[in-house]
């Protein structure tokens, strides 16, 4: 009797919930605007920041509206508690404001807050407060971040002069910097605004934050209540994103503490080694230094902080195994690329800091063992056995396959071709380098990455501290572009290998070049016709070889062939791993709007979830009529079944787009033609617009149709 009591209960407040966002659809909510990270226009006018962006996500399960109304925080505060407004982001929870104003079960993040001094200031140090007594110390009148200093001065006994303010940020900036007042108590992120005026010196504390709401709007905290528990349970880390997006850089952030300081003022250059000849990552120059991302990451890094410079210095290793053992043996401070698992690092004695930059990993093979590489399969994988990283990535993420080591990657192509292993494991870059060299090789997608971290001592906590606070500063677009820079660079053509890669064009070239030399011959020397006779036909023996040699080349290019066809005369091109549901745009054709391909808000090189975007394309365009027929056309099961009998596919279907009515086609490549149904997985999928010529035939057809019934017999 209980249970049905309370399944009933449950299902009452349910439906209440879902009745309230009903009506909530276009329900207009005020909303506290403050300039702040947290609210901010960008240079072309748009909106944006944390809370902003919070406000939009909550909408998407509300239907909220917002009217912006502008202010400080604290005469928005006030406003609030008025009814002014009806919600308010930033505010920290006490019981007392909970009296006032109405706080939802969900925090909007959580911040710190910071003592700052003006950084001409030398009578106060953060290594000695009672250098704060007898101070003026500011902070926004009524804000937590007030009654939060005065319990920490009274806490450790500080007698000070406390300043309410109520004026933006700034403003209190510059009466800290005109010496209106001696410290100011605020967050970290608004330390950025500051142009490094200020310094951070002693923590105070820290606390969530939360959207408080009017105390006479119950409605709007429900609503509130129920968006941000599925905010939570769609992504329980959006507040992480939301701080790193915004937040992370900012502030005390860039800030190195005191113990770090003085560790490097002690310490001195950091001596980071480094494995030699691993392009674009890190390699030597002929003048002793080192090339590469890591070049640009340490020049970065130098001078990522506000409050440091940091020198370093590179040593080059012949062998991963090499560099760790000098770190070991304290030759070095660190150690760059690094994948170990915790528990190897634990073993030597060392710690991995936060990864700051990954690659894709895949598979080197060559034809004959293309086809029988699966997850599933047993697999014999030849690695690099001098760079420790690659045994890890195998451990993790391919337990089952078994590794052969080899010294370098010429030994492990001999396995290949030896056939003592079905394939070599390289990075992206690397793939890009031997597929351009023309080894007569296959780069397959493992779809897993590779994380590259540095290596230091466990007894170096500090440098260990300051590597992941560089990490975590240095731009990582900066670092994506520097790599593309350093693997564009490394693909390079020898005249022999351009004469493997272009072949198929020299040999019908030099065929006609002969055949004109015969004939000249032929013309001054009749007396050599027989033998010349003789020496066609030789040739013509030759050329007929090469002939089928190149057949059975371009059999196995075909699918590439198709592809460029494809690229040519389609709108978008997609990539598409069945198995994962995975698809990545390859080809927008140019002069498309912003950039986009046909499936909305992807672009070049983005990838995206294969049946979600096409079935949100189906509804937003595809005819309802045809919409049944496009959806079961790209099934997968269905996909697999046409491929199987065919190399490709296609679907012609009506869309209304801008109100008008036309034709399109959507063509699908086998990438690996030839596979049984359940092992065809990638794919390429493309657009086309077909109108004009599905019109034409529709009205051939219809001529030849009324003609026909026109010569029957009256």
């Amino acid at each position: 009797m209980f249970r049905a009591v309370l399944n009933l209960v449950i299902v009452c407040l349910t439906l209440t919930v879902f009745s309230n966002l009903a009506c909530a659809d276009n329900k207009v909510v005020r909303v506290g605007w403050y300039e702040s990270p947290f609210n901010f226009k960008d240079n072309f006018g748009r909106r944006s920041g944390y809370a902003y962006d919070y406000q939009q996500k909550i909408a998407a399960y509300t239907g909220w509206t917002y009217e912006y109304v502008p202010g400080t925080w604290v005469d928005l505060y006030n406003m609030l508690i008025n009814g002014q407004i009806d919600i308010l982001s930033d505010v920290s929870y006490t019981p007392e404001r909970a009296n006032s104003m109405l706080f939802p079960s969900f925090p909007m993040g959580a911040e710190f807050y910071y003592l700052f001094i003006s950084a001409s200031n030398n009578s106060i140090s953060g290594d000695n407060i009672a250098s704060l007594n007898g101070k003026r110390v500011g902070a926004n009148e009524n804000s937590y971040q007030a009654a939060l200093f005065q319990q920490w001065a009274a806490n450790n006994g500080i007698n000070v002069e406390f300043v309410g303010l109520n004026n933006p940020e700034m403003i209190s900036i510059e009466k800290l910097m005109n010496g209106e007042i001696d410290a100011f108590i605020t967050t970290d992120i608004y330390e950025d605004q500051f142009d490094h005026a200020t310094v951070p010196i002693i923590k105070i504390g820290q606390s969530n934050f939360f959207f408080a709401v009017n105390k006479n709007r119950q409605d709007l905290l429900n609503e509130l209540n129920f968006a941000m528990s599925k905010i939570n349970e769609e992504n329980r880390f959006y507040n992480d994103y939301l701080d790193t997006k915004y937040l992370k850089s900012s502030g005390t952030n860039a800030f190195l503490p005191n113990e770090e300081l003085n560790w490097l003022a002690q310490h001195g250059t950091i001596r980071v080694g480094y494995l030699d000849d691993f392009a674009p990552f890190c390699e030597g120059t002929m003048t002793g230094g080192v090339k590469g991302l890591l070049k640009n990451y340490l020049e970065l890094a130098a001078n990522c902080t506000k409050n440091a410079t940091i020198n370093f210095d590179t040593k080059s290793y012949p062998t991963l195994k090499d560099a760790l053992q000098a770190l070991v043996d304290n030759e070095i401070d660190c150690v760059f690329p690094v994948h170990l698992s915790m528990y190897d690092a634990e073993s030597m004695g060392i710690m991995m800091t936060n990864p700051f930059i990954q690659t894709e990993m895949y598979l080197m093979t060559n034809k004959s063992s293309q086809k029988v590489i699966s997850a599933d399969q047993k697999i014999v994988v030849a690695i690099n056995g001098t760079n420790t990283n690659y045994k890890t990535f195998m451990m993790d993420n391919f337990p089952n396959w078994t590794t052969l080591d080899c010294n370098n990657f010429n030994e492990a192509l001999d396995a290949i071709e030896n056939e003592k292993a079905n394939c070599a494991i390289v990075n992206n870059y690397q793939a890009m380098q031997y597929s351009s060299e023309n080894y007569d090789l296959y780069a397959l997608a493992t779809g897993e990455t590779m994380e590259f971290s540095f290596a230091v001592r466990r007894s170096d906590p500090a440098l260990y501290y300051i590597l992941n606070k560089t990490s975590s500063l240095v731009s990582t677009a900066s670092l994506q572009s520097a790599l593309t820079e350093y693997s564009s660079s490394n693909v390079k053509f020898s005249f022999s290998e351009f004469l493997r890669m272009y072949m198929y064009l020299l040999i019908p070239i030099g065929a006609v070049g002969a055949l004109f030399v015969i004939m000249l011959i032929r013309r001054s020397a009749k007396r050599k016709e027989q033998l010349l006779k003789d020496q066609l036909e030789v040739q013509e023996r030759q050329l007929e070889v090469q002939r089928k040699e190149l057949e059975n080349e371009h059999k196995a290019n075909e699918v590439d062939s198709i592809i460029s066809s494809v690229a040519a005369d389609y709108r978008s091109i997609y990539s598409v791993n069945l198995a994962r549901d995975e698809g990545c745009c390859y080809r927008v054709k140019s002069g498309t709007s912003n950039g986009e391909s046909d499936l909305k808000g992807v672009k070049m090189r983005d990838r995206f979830p294969f049946r979600e975007k096409f079935i949100e394309y189906a509804n937003d365009f595809v005819a309802e009529s045809d919409r049944k027929k496009f959806l079961e056309f790209i099934e997968p099961e269905n996909i697999r079944e046409k491929l199987s009998k065919e190399i490709m596919t296609g679907c012609r279907y009506r869309v209304i787009k801008d109100g008008v009515e036309q034709y399109e086609m959507l063509r699908i490549v086998d990438t690996y033609f030839g596979q049984a149904p359940d092992r065809i997985n990638f794919i390429s999928v493309g657009f086309a617009e077909v109108d004009s010529e599905t019109r034409e035939l529709m009205e051939q057809n219809r001529v030849l149709s009324e003609s026909l019934k026109n010569a029957q017999p009256a």
